[in-house]
């Protein structure tokens, strides 16, 4: 009943935003309700790394422990939302979006590579 489209990166500074749309699936007919988080995988200094936006602490799996600490929404149509994240010394991998319905439910999960131009961090 939801889906996600139309994601763009961009690095600016030291930091990755992330523009994406949340769109109902079911033109226009009632609203999608529900919570959408980012987790961003990569690297840092060599071990595994993850951060979530809205910031939120993760599982060991890389899911948001509490789905609503997730960025809520509500849409007949689409909505175009804004994440931010600090770049620093990571490399960045990869991209989930991950999206609960309104009762905590997991309805989809959505792998995107990370696109941006960056140094691989040298192996130690």
């Amino acid at each position: 009943w939801v889906s996600i489209r139309n994601v763009r990166q961009n690095k600016s500074g030291g930091g990755l935003t992330v523009r994406f749309e949340v769109a109902n699936k079911n033109n226009g007919r009632g609203q999608a309700e529900g919570y959408v988080t980012v987790v961003l995988r990569g690297t840092r200094k060599g071990a595994p790394w993850v951060e979530a936006w809205p910031p939120a602490r993760l599982s060991p799996l890389g899911r948001p422990e509490n789905y609503r600490r997730g960025k809520a929404f509500a849409v007949r149509r689409y909505r175009t939302l804004k994440a931010r994240f600090a770049i620093a010394d990571k490399y960045l991998e990869q991209l989930e979006f991950v999206v609960y319905d309104r009762a905590g439910g997991l309805v989809m999960v959505r792998k995107v590579d990370v696109t941006i131009k960056q140094r691989k961090p040298r192996g130690r």
